[in-house]
């Protein structure tokens, strides 16, 4: 058993031949997260997305007081 922190920079990584990871450039920029509502919702237990141009936004119920969303657009060019 090896126990460390260092990642992909550690002796032991170098030993077992594990490589720094390529960091990949995405044209889409997400947030997303859960929204908790104390004495429940109305939304149906059904996924739903609105696009508008270039964004897009999203929900999708978990339970009856708890839901996850998402927003989602396309980067542009200066973020890339």
């Amino acid at each position: 058993v090896v126990i460390g922190c260092d990642g992909v920079n550690s002796i032991i990584a170098n030993m077992v031949g594990l490589h720094q990871t390529k960091l990949l450039r995405f044209s889409t920029c997400v947030a997303r997260g859960f929204t908790k509502y104390p004495n429940g919702h109305q939304f149906p237990s059904e996924f739903a997305v609105i696009s508008r141009g270039q964004v897009q936004l999203g929900r999708i119920p978990m339970t009856h007081k708890l839901v996850y969303w998402f927003v989602t657009r396309l980067s542009t060019s200066q973020e890339v």
